[in-house]
């Protein structure tokens, strides 16, 4: 949709907001290769655009033809572009933990007045928001370390459920009270918050070994991320070959195997064989 409105193709951007409930589905997309499929089985779009003058003068036409299946390659060449900046940025999220504990231990040794600012380090050493071809990779990144740690965060939450009553009701609790779209302020609050002495069963809870837990919990998430994320070229050639095998017809349901070309003559400057002995001149 960015790169659409950015190059001004409106019919494309405006055919596309309405296919299959594009608007109402928000981030959500569950079943993205069902999506996409049924793009591409979609049949070209055409239709006209009429433009002129605001108060009716100059009127122009314009004819537009709209390629469903292109449409859907191009998604697809865009999100093989995402998975490798995602792969990228999710080996930060141990720079990240690094980070987090560089500061709690400054902060620990000289007092809630510190200067930050000096004490913090560069995760990226050049700025990726300055260069990077993508135009939502400074959204991407936020969003990303943000739902990394909403699941390692669920994650440690749902391994206390069975274990420890009081530690999970603690976090079920602190996790309603306190946003993680601010991952620093979010484990910064848990590492200050006070250990509760608990009975029935008598035990204590250590909001700063949870904190722990999730960014433990967070950096294996991340790993597991960006292993999947190396399938997603795989994937889009899969998706890619499903629609060729139903465009195909009668050998849709056949295995479609790619056959090398042969050259009529054999690496000795002969013909190649016949079925019933070598080759004649």
């Amino acid at each position: 949709m960015v790169y659409l409105e950015e190059f001004h193709d409106g019919p494309s951007k405006d055919w596309l907001e309405k296919f299959a409930g594009f608007k109402q589905r928000g981030d959500t997309f569950a079943k993205a290769d069902e999506y996409l499929l049924a793009m591409m089985r979609t049949s070209t779009q055409r239709g006209t655009l009429t433009v002129s003058h605001p108060k009716g003068y100059f009127k122009r036409s314009f004819p537009f033809t709209i390629e469903p299946r292109r449409l859907a390659e191009r998604i697809l060449a865009i999100r093989e572009q995402l998975a490798l900046e995602w792969q990228r940025d999710l080996q930060l999220i141990a720079e990240e933990n690094k980070q987090l504990n560089r500061i709690h231990l400054e902060l620990s040794l000289n007092g809630a007045g510190t200067d930050l600012n000096k004490v913090r380090k560069r995760i990226f050493e050049s700025d990726p928001f300055a260069d990077n071809d993508s135009a939502l990779c400074p959204i991407n990144y936020r969003k990303l370390k943000t739902m990394v740690t909403h699941y390692a965060s669920y994650a440690v939450l749902e391994k206390l459920h069975h274990a420890d009553n009081h530690s999970y009701n603690w976090l079920s609790t602190y996790l309603k009270t306190h946003p993680v779209e601010d991952d620093e302020a979010f484990i910064r609050a848990m590492w200050h918050a006070p250990s509760l002495k608990m009975t029935n069963p008598s035990t204590v809870v250590q909001p700063f070994d949870l904190a722990g837990e999730i960014l433990s919990e967070r950096l294996s998430i991340a790993k597991d991320w960006t292993f999947l994320l190396t399938t997603t070229p795989t994937a889009n050639r899969q998706l890619l070959l499903e629609c060729l095998k139903e465009s195909v017809g009668g050998i849709g349901q056949q295995e479609i195997r790619v056959v090398a070309k042969r050259d009529p003559v054999d690496s000795d400057g002969g013909l190649p064989p016949t079925p019933d002995g070598p080759a004649q001149p």
